[in-house]
């Protein structure tokens, strides 16, 4: 397959996936939508449960832009030979997010994924997600320990946050 093909094949898969998630933003992810997300995005957790709770938040709790975000990435981690993002937390309720320390409410707002630490990709993996999705109040990735080991962080601002000014709380 030669170079124009490919970026036409490769555009046109974006765009399916980019679709996919301006398509089930509110509403109940079909099964092909549901099968798309499990063959770009890696749902395993160690924590009992944890599979079918990540699954039912991807699909019904985070905000539609996230999702977008999420299958973005996991999409161009296939592109690059690069393992599957492993998402490890989504939503989490007020308990959850005090028990953890956390400093915002962008988990409880389903405005914001944890993914797996990977050493080997993390600084391509940051300069990608912030280079499509910006950075600041238009979308935010970056890599931090949080208490519970290094993970990557990803984050959509609250909507209608339009102003490089504004800032997350």
């Amino acid at each position: 397959m030669d170079g124009r093909s490919r970026a036409r094949l490769i555009a046109r898969e974006r765009a399916l996936v980019n679709a996919l998630a301006r398509e089930h933003g509110g509403a109940a992810m079909t099964e092909t939508a549901i099968g798309t997300a499990l063959s770009l995005l890696d749902f395993r957790n160690e924590r009992k449960g944890e599979f079918v709770r990540l699954i039912t938040e991807f699909e019904t709790k985070i905000d539609r832009r996230l999702r977008a975000l999420l299958l973005d990435l996991g999409y161009e981690c296939r592109l690059r030979g690069w393992p599957k993002p492993m998402v490890v937390s989504l939503v989490r309720t007020p308990e959850e997010n005090a028990a953890v320390g956390a400093k915002s409410q962008t988990h409880v707002d389903g405005r914001a994924a944890d993914l797996r630490d990977r050493p080997d990709f993390s600084a391509a993996i940051v300069e990608y997600v912030n280079s499509w999705h910006g950075t600041g109040p238009q979308a935010c990735a970056y890599r931090h320990d949080a208490g519970n080991g290094l993970h990557f962080h990803l984050q959509v601002p609250r909507a209608g946050v339009v102003g490089a000014d504004q800032k997350e709380t």
